[in-house]
């Protein structure tokens, strides 16, 4: 009959499993179609159903996690981490809830000198109601949970029995129950042990084991901003052995462990990257030209020729000039040159437009810098010699930049709205030379816009324009009111050039105000906790 009844309850939870399985595939692939249709936040939320549903497929989980910073920006109500840790490998992704709330030392990168012990108890919540004394209930309570308690020598014996009970507890929540309850404190010692030692000051001193824990700074975050990061956690954490290595970039604290482990999340906490953010940039140039001309092409030089012909001489005939005008006769025989007059209406426009797009990454509060122009050598100094004499020191030079110059510098305020401080610059070559060295000319702008998350600005722009008109016709009747339409050419060219330069930030990252943070248990404070 046992038999048949565990055999019923084993077909009966694989069911069960199969079928949270196949719930759990159908919201992977509502997520997949979400997905490919840009719904980023319903995909997001429907890969973390699906993780919530089977912890034991990895690829629902990472597919939740990537979409879960695009999907938070893109949302404007903070979205949730669907309450599941960082999978390890080969462990499953399910925890107890009292586990999640209490980090342990098994979480952390970096004890390195000394570690505790870690406690591998079976996992599995159950009801206690337990009567005796102290060692007794630690006893009881360690045998559900697969553990041993071994008590110190001055642990009290006997006493009065009194009742224990829990409902739904885990094993962490049965230890730190029984410590509140007999005023004591528990020491791991091995995977499977742990020593109960009776809270007082002299035995904190002499049982609570000290740790050393290296944590790594990021390269992002400078010396000084450790420094003030360190000096505040000092304070905080009441720490008194905390160093800095400037050389390694690593952070070291040795302390009680009921004190370092503590202070060592709160330190990865604060040291979280910066924000990165995208800078697009535009420069757009416009050219627009006008060229028209109207009138009439008079004559206006009459050359004389002289065709008479004294002493057999040919006569000399200007160039371009086919007609003449003569007067005279025989060796007084001369020419006026006559051109064709023309009428003339022309009219040409012109319109060009150039493009230039380019992207920079940058960190809040970090400068980026962008050159659209060229490095161009100046001569800065030079070893004047006699002529016909050879130069024994080479000239010194050095490069300037010429073109446009941006840096900008976002400072990020949240997922909506940043501030960009912008310097911008131009600098060209000019006609003026001093002592061989050419004057360069130089136009700055200095100033902060305050943006939404993906809106473009126009930062500033430069335009040129130019207009130039001439008159061309027979001296003296190309000045007269009416005539002058006939009797004259008229000719106006225009040029204007705008170039117009664009920014707009956008966030690739979570703001470190955006991203949430985790408790840290610390216990009272003349009785702290011991990280289990």
């Amino acid at each position: 009959m046992r038999v048949l009844c565990a055999l019923a309850l084993v077909w009966l939870a694989g069911g069960l499993a199969a079928a949270a399985d196949k719930e759990a595939r159908q919201l992977y692939d509502q997520g997949r179609k979400a997905e490919r249709k840009g719904q980023i936040v319903q995909a997001y939320l429907l890969y973390s159903q699906a993780a919530a549903r089977d912890p034991k497929t990895m690829e629902y989980w990472l597919r939740a996690q990537g979409l879960r910073v695009k999907a938070t920006l893109m949302s404007k109500e903070k979205l949730p981490q669907s309450g599941l840790p960082t999978p390890a490998a080969g462990t499953p992704l399910a925890a107890e809830p009292s586990e999640a709330r209490e980090p342990a030392v098994e979480e952390r990168p970096g004890p390195t000198a000394l570690s505790l012990p870690e406690l591998k108890p079976s996992l599995g919540r159950r009801d206690l109601d337990l009567r005796g004394d102290a060692r007794t209930l630690f006893t009881q309570a360690a045998r559900l949970y697969g553990l041993e308690a071994d008590f110190d020598a001055d642990f009290p014996t006997g006493g009065a029995a009194f009742p224990f009970r829990l409902t739904d507890a885990g094993w962490k929540d049965a230890i730190r129950g029984l410590e509140a309850a007999t005023a004591s404190f528990v020491v791991p010692t091995s995977e499977r042990r742990l020593l109960v030692v009776k809270d007082t000051p002299q035995k904190r001193q002499e049982r609570e084991p000290y740790i050393s824990v290296t944590i790594p700074i990021p390269d992002t975050i400078s010396a000084q901003e450790t420094q003030e990061l360190t000096n505040a956690v000092r304070t905080v954490a009441q720490l008194t052995r905390l160093g800095f290595d400037t050389t390694r970039r690593n952070i070291v604290v040795r302390d009680r462990a009921s004190v370092a482990l503590p202070a060592q999340a709160l330190i990865e906490q604060l040291l979280r990257r910066r924000t990165v953010v995208s800078i697009e940039i535009e420069l757009v140039e416009a050219d627009q030209s006008l060229s028209t001309s109207y009138g009439v092409t008079l004559q206006t030089s009459f050359p004389l020729a002289y065709f008479g012909g004294v002493l057999r001489s040919a006569p000399t005939i200007p160039s371009g000039f086919v007609n003449f005008l003569t007067f005279g006769a025989g060796k007084t025989l001369f020419g006026f040159g006559l051109l064709n007059a023309q009428i003339v209406a022309s009219m040409s426009r012109a319109t060009g437009q150039t493009f230039f797009q380019t992207k920079l990454r940058s960190l809040d509060g970090m400068p980026a810098s962008l050159l659209v122009g060229e490095k161009y050598p100046i001569l800065t100094a030079q070893q004047v010699v006699p002529a016909g004499t050879t130069a024994f020191y080479p000239p010194s030079m050095s490069f300037e930049d010429l073109g446009l110059t941006v840096k900008a510098t976002p400072h990020v305020h949240g997922l909506e709205e940043m501030t960009l401080d912008l310097d911008t610059s131009f600098k060209a070559l000019t006609a003026q030379v001093i002592d061989g060295i050419p004057v360069i000319s130089n136009r700055s702008m200095q100033t902060q816009v305050r943006l939404k998350n993906g809106e473009w600005t126009v930062v500033g722009g430069l335009m040129t324009s130019s207009q130039a008109k001439s008159i061309s016709g027979l001296a003296g009747l190309s000045r007269v009111p009416v005539l002058n339409k006939v009797l004259g050419q008229h000719t106006r060219d225009e040029n204007e050039s705008q170039v117009l330069l664009l920014i707009r930030p956008t966030l690739v990252s979570l703001p470190p105000g955006e991203m949430p943070t985790t408790p840290i248990p610390l216990g009272a404070e003349t009785r702290p906790r011991i990280p289990l």
